[in-house]
This record gives C-alpha cells, sequence and structure tokens, in this order.
C-alpha cells in the first residue's frame, strides 16, 4: 500500500523559530536588491525541539520575471506574484516537514513518495492563493508570464554522533541550490540546476540560460531530490542564485564563504561578512541558509577550514587575480579560469553511486 503522509493544511502564516544547539553553527542572510521588495523569502534554518539531531535548511527565489505582475491580498497588501510565491512556498515547506517530522524516521520511509507528496501540497498551495489573490496587470507582455513562480530549494538533515556522519536529503526546483562544504573536499554541488540549456556551473554564469521547471500556480512542474552523506564534522548550505551567479567563477564563492568565515568572531560576524562581501556585486536578491554540524565552537569551525582556504587561494584565485583585467595584464584570463575550473570541478561536481546517492565524502 502507498505511503500516505499526515498533515495539516498549509498556512501562509510565519512559525515561530525554532530552538538551535547540539553542536551545530547556524547562519542565515536575506537581502533585498530593492528594500521592502525582495522577491526572496526569508531563508529557513531550523533545529527541531523535538528531534535535536534534525534540521530543515531551505531558500525561496520569487521569480521576478515570470512572476513581474502585481497582486493584493484581501487586507490591501501589493507585491508582485513572485513575492507571494517564495513566501507561500516557505509556508508550506515549514508547516509540512513540521507536521510529518516522525515519518521521515520510519525505517519504511520511501523519498520518491514522500517528494510526490509535498509537490503536491505546494501545487495546491499555490493554486488556493492564486484564486485569492487580486490580479494586477504585468510588468511585461511575455509568454513566460506565470502565476506565483518560485525556485525551491531544501535540505533536510539528520546527524549522526554515534558514526559521525550527516545524512541528507535535498529537494529542488530551478536553480537555487543545496551545497556541502567541508575541510577536505570543499564546496560541492548536491543539487543540478533545472535549465534549458544544460551546462555545468562554469558554462551557466556566462550562459544565462532560462529555467526549464519551477514551482508555479499554472505550470506543470515537478521537484528534484538527491540523497546524500557526508563525514562529520561538515557544512551544508542552501542559497539563492544571487549569492554566486555574479561571481567570476564557483571558486570564487567557495572562496567568498571561507575568506568570510577567516575574518568572523562569530555566526553573525560571518553572516555579515558575506553580505557584504555580495553587496558590490549582486545584481539580484541574496538569501541564504547554512548549518555547520560537528564542531564544538566557532573557533574550531574557522581552524578546520584554515589550510583549505590557504590551498584555495594559492592555487585558484592568486593566480587569477594575477591575470584578471583588473591587474592591467589581460593575459588569457578566460582560458586559464577554465583550466582551472576543469581541475576544481572534480571535487566540486557531486559524484553519484547508481542508486541515487553518494558515499562518505570522496
Amino acid at each position: 500500500m502507498p505511503t500516505v503522509f499526515r498533515r495539516r493544511p498549509p498556512s501562509i502564516t510565519e512559525l515561530e523559530p525554532l530552538v538551535a544547539g547540539n553542536g551545530h553553527q547556524w547562519l542565515s542572510l536575506c537581502r533585498d536588491k530593492s528594500p521592502g521588495e525582495g522577491e526572496d523569502a526569508p531563508p529557513i534554518a531550523r533545529l527541531y525541539e523535538t528531534r535535536s539531531d534534525a534540521a530543515l535548511l531551505g531558500v525561496f527565489d520569487g521569480l521576478g520575471g515570470a512572476g513581474g505582475r502585481i497582486n493584493e491580498t484581501e487586507n490591501g497588501e501589493r507585491h508582485s506574484s513572485a513575492y507571494f510565491a517564495a513566501r507561500i512556498a516557505r509556508s508550506v515547506s515549514l508547516t509540512y516537514f513540521r507536521d510529518i517530522l516522525p515519518q521521515l524516521f520510519e525505517k519504511a520511509f520511501e523519498p520518491q513518495i514522500f517528494v510526490n507528496d509535498l509537490q503536491e501540497v505546494l501545487l495546491a498551495a499555490l493554486q488556493r492563493h492564486a484564486r485569492e489573490l487580486r490580479t494586477g496587470p504585468s510588468r511585461l507582455r511575455s509568454s513566460i508570464i506565470s502565476t506565483l513562480p518560485t525556485t525551491t530549494a531544501l535540505a533536510f538533515l539528520e546527524t549522526d554522533p554515534i558514526e559521525e556522519l550527516l545524512r541528507g536529503l535535498a529537494i529542488w526546483s530551478g536553480d537555487s541550490r543545496v551545497f556541502v562544504l567541508t575541510p577536505a573536499y570543499g564546496l560541492s554541488q548536491v543539487t543540478v540546476d533545472d535549465l534549458r540549456a544544460g551546462g555545468d556551473a562554469f558554462e551557466n554564469l556566462a550562459q544565462d540560460s532560462p529555467m526549464s521547471n519551477y514551482a508555479s500556480a499554472d505550470r506543470p512542474f515537478h521537484l528534484n531530490y538527491r540523497v546524500f552523506t557526508i563525514s562529520l564534522p561538515g557544512i551544508v548550505l542552501a542559497a539563492t542564485d544571487g549569492c554566486y551567479h555574479y561571481l567570476p567563477s564557483p571558486m570564487h564563492w567557495e572562496y567568498l564563504l571561507l575568506d568570510t568565515l577567516s575574518r568572523a568572531g562569530d555566526t553573525v560576524g560571518w553572516s555579515v561578512g558575506i553580505e557584504q562581501a555580495l553587496a558590490p556585486v549582486a545584481g539580484d536578491d541574496v538569501s541564504l541558509a547554512l548549518v555547520a554540524a560537528g564542531w564544538d565552537s566557532f573557533a574550531a569551525l574557522k581552524h578546520d577550514f584554515g589550510d583549505r582556504l590557504t590551498y584555495l587561494r594559492e592555487r585558484y584565485i592568486e593566480p587569477l587575480d594575477r591575470v584578471s583585467p583588473r591587474s592591467g595584464v589581460e593575459n588569457g584570463y578566460g582560458e586559464l579560469s577554465r583550466q582551472l575550473w576543469d581541475r576544481y570541478k572534480h571535487t566540486y561536481e557531486w559524484g553519484w553511486a547508481e542508486d541515487g546517492s553518494r558515499g562518505v565524502n570522496r
């Protein structure tokens, strides 16, 4: 008999924050390109009171191009369709994971059935809110216009301190991403962007391909998923494309994360550092949720990534800086970027076993 997940109807109402602890370092940030009109929803970074070994990360990027039409609530609140879409997806995710949390630890748990169920709940919520919102004129006249369009990137995590493992379930649609970050292997992208042009993370910086799949109230979509496992200690983060799309390469994204970590005194300082580093370059809203599991202190977290930061700087960042257009040399920057990416991607791109999961590290 197929699994039926027991749940209450999702609401757009914000849920109360959940407590953190149990050896976890938390970070979240959300920066609007236009203050008060950001189409990224506030990120999710939650540890559950009833299961301190379980955590949920999530980011949601309302698509301002496809969702440029202005909507209005019954209370007179006016925002773009993209703005509402991201917040509906966030609320659905929080409510859904809270309600079915005990079932995620059952031996008979089947990720595909669970993800299909979440997809149906999300679609129903978007369609319900689409009927309730008043629709105004769109900023665009195009076939790409959609009702309540948004990306979704979620990571449900379970830590096992006895086996020193972190097990995760990544769920996504669109081009928001889930990553892991470890001292031994650096940054790895767990998710695969839903893009029409395909291509790898380096090529996509230049192509800026349209998305082939994202959640919306009026177009078919699906939620992708991956099961993954890493050794503790390790970091998992979810981020919208404003964090990484405007940087020169995926190597620079990892370097930004580790360089700001090295300069911070705590997770608040790290969050501020990331935001300040992205502010001059990001051409979009920025949101990120991160949990570092297995470190007893922020100082220990910083220490363990020191060698990786040095390696990244010397092997990738400094060679590119020496031939960058800003250096005045302009001697083969594009060619060198490609060569270094071809080396870097062997640990950046996630290696999958035949069953769709990955073993401990690489």
